[in-house]
C-alpha cells in the first residue's frame, strides 16, 4: 500500500505516451474504488521513485530505453523484490513469458489483446499472490512463535556477515544463549505459559543487541545472536551481559502468578575476516554452543568464549570418538559385560532389571563394563 491515503498505487513503466494513457484508463474503467497512478518511461526513473515510496504493484512493459526484454523484469525485481509484476508486451511469444514468468513476474499481458476488466483482474491477482509468496516465504525462514528467524535464516544471515567481513576485514561474534532451567516452567506452569516467556525473551533480546545485529530462535529455548563489525572481544561480552541482564528480568505471567526468574548461560565465538573456511558458518554456530555447554557447566559467570583450549578439547574428544568407533568396527576393541548378582540368593539378575532398576539397590551389585584391547 502506498502512503496516499491507504489508496493502493499501481507503477507504470511504460515509454509510449499513448499506451500509458490507454492502460491509466483501462484500469479506471474497471478497478474496484481509487487508487492512485504514477507513470514513469523508465526503469532508472522508476527505481528513483520507489526507493522512496512503496507501491502495491508494477505494471512493466519489456522495450524501454533503458532495459530490454526479461532484462527489465531482472532489473525490477533486483529493487523491488516483495512488489508483484504485470508484464504489458507487445509480444506475443510464449517461451518469453514463461521466461517472464519463471523471473518473478505475476503475469503476462500482450498489448491490444486484453480488455479493461482483464487487466484489472490481472493486477488484482497479481497483488494477492504475490502477497501469499511473501507470506510463504516468511513462514519458511522465521520462527512461528517468535517471529524471530529461524536456524536457517540465522545461518544465511551469518553467511552473508562472514563474506562481508572478509572484504572489510572486520570480525564478526555469534553468540549461542540457553535459558537455565527452562524445563521447570514448562512441568510447573504449562507449555502455554513457557511459550509466553519464550516471546519474551526474543522481544528483550532484540532490545539488548544493537541496531543490525540479528537474533534469532534456533529451536526449543534456545536462542542465537550474530553481531557484525565488532571491535573486540570485551565489545561482545558486554552485548552477552546486556542479553543475560534481559533474562534476567522478571516474568510476570498472570495476575495470579508470582514473577518467575530465569537466568541464562551464553557461549561466543568469534570470526575475523582472515577466515576463509566454506563451513565457517556452521563451525562458529557450533563452537558457541559448545562455548554455551561449558558455561552451563561452570556454573559460574555463564558466560565462556570459545578458546584454543576448548578447540584443542574438541578435537581430542572427536578424535576419540572415531578411534573408539573404528576399533570397534575392524574388532579391535572387545566390549565384555560382567552380570549383576543378587547378594542375598547369589542368583543373577536379569538384565531387564537392571536398566529399568527394578531390583533393590542394596541386594545386588554390577562391576562397570570393561572394554580391553585383543
Amino acid at each position: 500500500m502506498s502512503d496516499n491515503g491507504g489508496l493502493p498505487r499501481l507503477v507504470l513503466i511504460e515509454d509510449n505516451p499513448g499506451d500509458a494513457v490507454l492502460v491509466r484508463e483501462m484500469l479506471r474503467s474497471s478497478w474496484p474504488g481509487d487508487f492512485a497512478f504514477d507513470h514513469f518511461d523508465r526503469v532508472a526513473a522508476a527505481r528513483e521513485h520507489l526507493l522512496r515510496a512503496d507501491a502495491t504493484c508494477i505494471l512493466l512493459d519489456l522495450s524501454l530505453p533503458d532495459a530490454q526484454g526479461l532484462e527489465a523484469v531482472d532489473r525490477v525485481q533486483a529493487f523491488a523484490p516483495d512488489v508483484p509484476i504485470v508484464v504489458l508486451s507487445g509480444l506475443d511469444d510464449e517461451e518469453v513469458a514463461l521466461r517472464a514468468v519463471q523471473g518473478g513476474a505475476q503475469d503476462y499481458l500482450i498489448k491490444g489483446r486484453v480488455a479493461d476488466h482483464l487487466v484489472a483482474r490481472s493486477v488484482r491477482y497479481a497483488i494477492e499472490r504475490k502477497r501469499a509468496e511473501v507470506a510463504l516465504a516468511h513462514q519458511a525462514l522465521h520462527d512461528a512463535l517468535t517471529g524471530l528467524p529461524n536456524r536457517a535464516l540465522f545461518l544465511d544471515r551469518l553467511k552473508l556477515a562472514l563474506a562481508r567481513s572478509e572484504r572489510r576485514s572486520s570480525s564478526v561474534a555469534v553468540l549461542f544463549l540457553d535459558l537455565d532451567r527452562f524445563k521447570l516452567i514448562n512441568d510447573s506452569l504449562g507449555h502455554e505459559a513457557g511459550d509466553r516467556v519464550l516471546v519474551d525473551v526474543g522481544a528483550r533480546l532484540e532490545q539488548a543487541l544493537r541496531p543490525g545485529d540479528t537474533v534469532a530462535r534456533f529451536g526449543g529455548d534456545e536462542f542465537t545472536a550474530l553481531c557484525e563489525d565488532v571491535p573486540s572481544e570485551r565489545a561482545v561480552v558486554t552485548i552477552a551481559q546486556r542479553m543475560a541482564e534481559a533474562v534476567g528480568m522478571p516474568f510476570a505471567l498472570g495476575a495470579n502468578e508470582a514473577d518467575t526468574f530465569l537466568t541464562a548461560s551464553i557461549g561466543i565465538a568469534m570470526a575475523d575476516g582472515d577466515a576463509h573456511d566454506e563451513r565457517l558458518a556452521e563451525s562458529l554456530v557450533r563452537d558457541a554452543d559448545a562455548a554455551m555447554y561449558r558455561a552451563k557447566d561452570l556454573g559460574r559467570a555463564r558466560l565462556e568464549i570459545y578458546d584454543e583450549t576448548m578447540r584443542r578439547r574438541s578435537a581430542h574428544r572427536l578424535e576419540l570418538s572415531e578411534q573408539l568407533a573404528e576399533g570397534i568396527e575392524i574388532g579391535d576393541i572387545v566390549v565384555r559385560f560382567q552380570p549383576g548378582i543378587d547378594t542375598r540368593t547369589g542368583r543373577e539378575v536379569p538384565a531387564a532389571q537392571l536398566r529399568l532398576g527394578t531390583s533393590p539397590r542394596t541386594s545386588w551389585k554390577c562391576c562397570t563394563p570393561a572394554m580391553s584391547s585383543v
